[in-house]
């Protein structure tokens, strides 16, 4: 729902830039990466201090997210750019291919589930 946004017109235009500016080059779509963060902005740690803090979270029902643990990342992608092709594009994506925002909240919490 978001390949036109000007987001993701954005990503695709630096992809394109670096592809044509640059012989070898790998990029990595990512998921959202989970792993230990100062940043309280990022995906897991809004969610955690909402939570922890006993402040209101109000998620979609129906909202899903791409996640993976930082430090699986890292093995993957040091495998990837030691012995992996170059000038590819590699889609990253967990096992689980994606996860329902409310999979992350605890069920015990004082969550406002949206219904589109």
């Amino acid at each position: 729902t978001l390949q036109d946004s000007p987001y993701v017109l954005h990503k695709v235009e630096i992809e394109n830039y670096i592809i044509n500016n640059f012989k070898d080059n790998i990029i990595f779509r990512l998921p959202i990466i989970v792993g230990e963060s100062k940043n309280p902005n990022t995906f897991f740690n809004y969610f955690k201090n909402r939570i922890s803090n006993s402040l209101d979270l109000t998620i979609d029902k129906l909202s899903t997210r791409y996640l993976i643990d930082a430090d699986d990342l890292y093995n993957m992608l040091s495998d990837l750019i030691d012995n992996g092709p170059s000038s590819k594009i590699i889609n990253i994506a967990p096992k689980k291919i994606d996860m329902s925002v409310g999979e992350v909240v605890p069920a015990d919490s004082d969550v406002l589930i949206h219904e589109p």
